[in-house]
Parts: C-alpha cells; structure tokens; sequence
C-alpha cells in the first residue's frame, strides 16, 4: 500500500542511509498502495482520509480525530501549506476538505524521523455520521506479540502497481530491539517508535506514511518509515501515546 510523492530534503537522506521510505514533494511521482493487503470496502475505516495535492494526487494516508482535525505523519506536511491539501475520507470520495492550518511537532526532526507527527486543521467541519467518525486514541502502550491492522493507498506491489482503492493488512508487533536488528543501516528506531513485521508479502510502501496503526478499533501509530518497500523488513510507526498530551491540546 503506498504512493510515491512527499517529502523533499529526505529523499537524498533516505537513499544514502539506504531507506526510501521517505516522502518526496513531486506529485508526478509514481503512485503506492499497502503490499498484500485487501481491499476495503466503502463503509468500512471509518476515520482513514486520504491526503491529496489540488490536483487530486494522493501522497499520504491520515487519521480523523475530530470533526476539524487529521493526524498524519509530520513528513507528510513538510514543505507544504494547509490550503494545498484536500483531505478526503475513505467513505465520503466525492467531499474534499481543504486544509486551514498545519501543526508540526515542534520536535519533529527530517533527519532521523524524530517525533513524525503532524495535525491538519480543516477549514471547515467535517460531517460526521455512522461512516465517517473519529479514531479512537489508545491509552496504553502497545509493544510485541500484537495483531494489528495498517490501511493506505499505496503500493500493491513492489515493482509499483496501483491500486485505486483503499487496502488492508494485519501484521504483528515486534519488539523495538529486535526491529533495530531488522533494520540495521536505516534510521534509528527509538523508544517513541512500533515496530512490526509479517513474513510473506505484506508491508507498507510508498504513499502510506501517516496511515493509522490499529490495535482492535484503538489508533496506537501512524506509518513512518519502511526500508525500501521491503517485505522482509519491518515497518516503522510513531506511537501516539507520548504524543497524547499534545494532540488533546488542540482538539
């Protein structure tokens, strides 16, 4: 699952540290989706967006959190401006929400990926109803040995493949020690960081980043980083419990 456009500066930072999973600014850019993931229904994700240039580009998945505000990955909003962002939900295509305000973590470093958190204000509500609502943010810390779900538009496959429309796959938690082992070269993965890994062909690439991780129907990240859309490395996601302070400061 995932596409291929974001994130600027990165993109020389990620291939000389041997990652791709970087965002690029170019909306030209091939498209991604989920790798081996299925395809979901409208009515289903209720709170997955997808971020998309004014010409209608996907570039990175979101999450709502309230009937004004999307959390993505900080990458995502780097080097862009609320106003040349639509914001459209999974089961709502034909409704586009322009952007009004971005809030990037004041921490957030595009070097190391530190802190890839950012929030996306809309300049006017989005309606909600059974189909289109909230996430709900987990109040614990989630760490190995989970069965979690990853939706995105992104890559179907490695050799870049579209897919227009949204995917999903379940995968599992590792530990953040066995994840630095996996994916050893790329950037680091600190403590404010998921991890997780599943054999056989299934994984993020490009156009994920900023898609929600979730453990039953609790949000617990959002997609970071990948090691060249590889299915047999870990995929990287910001936690969101370290964050929940912030994020309820502005909802």
């Amino acid at each position: 699952m995932t596409r291929i456009r974001t994130i600027i500066g990165l993109l020389s930072v990620a291939l000389a540290a041997g990652v791709t999973g970087a965002l690029t600014t170019d909306d030209t850019a091939a498209k991604t989706r989920v790798i081996g993931g299925d395809e979901v229904p409208i009515g289903m994700a209720p709170s997955m967006v997808s971020l998309q240039s004014l010409t209608r580009v996907h570039f990175c998945g979101g999450t709502i959190l309230s009937n004004r505000w999307v959390v993505t990955a900080a990458q995502c909003t780097r080097g862009r401006t609320a106003s040349t962002i639509n914001i459209v939900a999974h089961n709502n295509p034909g409704t586009r929400h322009i952007g009004s305000v971005i809030l990037q973590h004041p921490g957030f470093d595009p070097i190391t990926l530190t802190n890839d958190i950012s929030m996306i204000n809309t300049t006017v509500a989005i309606p909600l109803n059974n189909n289109i609502h909230p996430a709900i943010l987990s109040p614990f810390v989630y760490r190995d040995g989970l069965v979690v779900q990853i939706n995105g538009w992104g890559m179907v496959s490695k050799d870049g493949v579209d897919s227009e429309s949204l995917q999903r796959i379940s995968t599992r938690t590792i530990t953040n020690r066995d994840c630095r082992t996996r994916t050893a070269g790329s950037y680091d993965v600190m403590e404010t960081k998921i991890c997780t890994f599943v054999a056989g062909g299934r994984g993020i690439c490009y156009g994920d980043e900023g898609g929600g991780l979730f453990y039953l129907d609790e949000l617990i990240g959002i997609a970071s980083w990948h090691s060249v859309c590889s299915t047999d490395v870990p995929n990287v996601f910001e936690l969101l419990l370290p964050h929940r302070l912030w994020i309820n400061s502005y909802l």
